[in-house]
């Protein structure tokens, strides 16, 4: 169960006054956060924060013990201790108010009389708790992480995962990379489909704006769909593409003129990509609008909402940010061949190294959370039944030829996986394969994205 489930069962708790489950379940998550934010800012912060976090660590837990058995006491004295929570915010440049008008002494204090004490939390008691969890989670923008493990909470509900499919992997800094010949293949069809929906995206955000716009692509691959979609509007007499990967970078460069396109190798997700980012759409006139463009780039990132943060903190007033995702779960098929669909989308979103499958439904709470108030939502179904045989194809190689490849990759790395669950999902991705040959068959996907004003 993800984080957003737990803090949703534990309203769920409040709601049904079973507050001590739901304190006891807050506490829980706050010790996660906690170790969390140490495993995050331990290689961010200064050589000397970094050697007190490391000494406070050694002499509260002595011998033998580290940051993982940490007391919810033991969590926040490392923290006081070594000023390690200061330095992190400093680090990266967010507001620690609402962090430091938290009593985490009270809050401890009823964590010990409800482990030794039998203690039962009250309402108030419990909504402390919860105030608790919401404000770390938003100050470090951990809401979109997944738990690594159930917490045993006693008198809490669970939820178990499918038999033998190993639970989501804790979310990490993106290793996701497009070059190769087959994955930007999948890229440009993926664009294809989703260009209706890019292309009202844009209009959308260009309403009102001067007559020349810089243009900016975050995570611009080889730059094909960068080009496809800025090149339709005149507006943008310059655009910027943006890239991780150099060889995707070499690639887009190898094809633009100079003048008009600029490609640049920038890893968002860096501590310094915020400067950098800065320099590089900077202008003589540092009031003008920048459009930023980024498509399925979120659900691939460690901490979406602090990329969000960086990108208006960046940019001018008045610029706009199009983002493009998609939601895994809500795709529909007809027939059901016994929950064949469930199995593969489940499979993919515990698959090693995966993206948030389940990006889409996130997307304007993340925004609204990163500062954004001006906010447009966007959808826009695809439906097998309006496709031609071609594009059915295209459309299975887009949504489920690259599934196994995690499982595969992992299997080749000596990770533990469950041949007959490898097997399983190979024999029902060849039969979806077929089944969308079938015209008779149904399926649905959603793509969604939203537009965001720099206020």
């Amino acid at each position: 169960m993800n984080l957003e489930d737990r803090i949703a069962q534990i309203r769920e708790d409040m709601a049904s006054q079973r507050y001590t489950t739901a304190a006891k379940e807050s506490g829980a998550i706050v010790e996660f956060a906690f170790r969390e934010i140490y495993r995050r800012s331990i290689g961010l912060v200064d050589d000397r924060t970094r050697m007190k976090a490391l000494a406070a660590e050694s002499k509260i837990g002595g011998p033998g013990k580290g940051i993982g058995a940490f007391t919810l006491g033991q969590l926040y004295s490392l923290f006081r201790e070594s000023d390690l929570l200061v330095a992190y915010g400093q680090s990266m440049s967010t507001q620690l108010r609402a962090i430091k008008m938290i009593n985490f002494d009270e809050l401890i204090r009823l964590r010990n009389r409800m482990q030794h004490e039998l203690y039962e939390a009250d309402r108030l008691e419990a909504q402390l708790f919860l105030h608790c969890v919401e404000t770390m989670l938003e100050t470090f923008g951990i809401l979109t992480l997944n738990a690594d493990s159930q917490v045993a909470v006693e008198g809490a509900q669970t939820v178990s995962s499918p038999s033998s499919v190993p639970p989501p992997p804790k979310r990490e800094a993106s290793t996701y990379r497009a070059s190769g010949t087959q994955e930007l293949e999948r890229l440009i069809l993926q664009g294809s489909f989703q260009r209706p929906l890019d292309l009202r995206m844009f209009e959308y955000a260009l309403d009102g704006l001067e007559s020349s716009v810089l243009g900016v692509d975050v995570g611009c691959a080889d730059g094909e769909v960068t080009r496809d979609r800025f090149e339709r509007f005149p507006q943008f007499e310059h655009v910027i593409g943006i890239d991780k990967d150099s060889e995707c970078i070499a690639a887009a460069s190898a094809v633009s003129d100079g003048q008009r396109w600029n490609f640049q190798v920038l890893d968002i997700e860096n501590a310094d990509a915020e400067e950098k980012f800065r320099q590089l759409v900077l202008r003589q006139d540092e009031e003008s609008p920048v459009v930023v463009f980024m498509a399925f780039l979120l659900n691939h990132v460690a901490a979406p909402i602090r990329v969000l943060r960086i990108l208006r903190s960046a940019l001018p007033k008045g610029s706009k940010v199009v983002i493009r995702s998609g939601d895994d779960f809500f795709t529909h098929e007809y027939p059901d061949h016994a929950g064949r669909l469930k199995f593969i989308l489940g499979m993919s979103e515990k698959a090693p190294r995966a993206a948030d499958r389940r990006h889409g439904r996130k997307l304007y709470g993340q925004l609204y959370r990163a500062g954004y108030r001006r906010i447009r939502m966007f959808a826009d179904p695809i439906l097998s039944p309006n496709l031609s045989e071609t594009e059915r194809r295209s459309l299975y190689k887009i949504w489920f030829d690259h599934r196994l490849a995690p499982w595969e990759r992992a299997l080749e790395n000596g990770n533990q996986v469950s041949v007959e669950d490898l097997q399983a999902l190979r024999e029902a991705l060849v039969e979806y394969e077929l089944d969308m040959e079938d015209p008779a068959f149904f399926f649905l996907a959603v793509g969604l994205g939203a537009v965001a004003e720099v206020s």
